[in-house]
């Protein structure tokens, strides 16, 4: 996303997801997290789009349309660390997103 930030470890999980096709994924992610306060510019090489948004509307939107999310993240959006991320976030920055 065109950026570096410090990291630490958030989490470790575990999943198996169909993929399409007749494929299954079965996959253990350690998860890590930062915080970056600046620009983003994505290599377009790499991203086509990004945006930032709250976890409510995020939540809502893999609910009526699980169909534009990969189904590890999916997966990712149940998982308690997603949450609290966030809420780290917001303390930090004193946000409502």
């Amino acid at each position: 996303m065109g950026f570096s930030a410090p990291l630490s470890f958030a989490s470790r999980f575990r999943y198996e997801a169909a993929v399409g096709v007749g494929l299954w994924e079965n996959e253990v992610v350690h998860v890590f997290s930062g915080l970056h306060d600046g620009e983003v510019v994505p290599n377009t090489d790499e991203a086509e789009d990004f945006c930032w948004q709250a976890l409510d509307p995020i939540w809502e939107d893999v609910k009526a349309r699980p169909h534009r999310y990969t189904p590890w993240f999916r997966l990712y959006s149940q998982a308690s660390w997603f949450a609290i991320r966030q809420q780290a976030v917001e303390e930090r920055y004193s946000l409502s997103l």
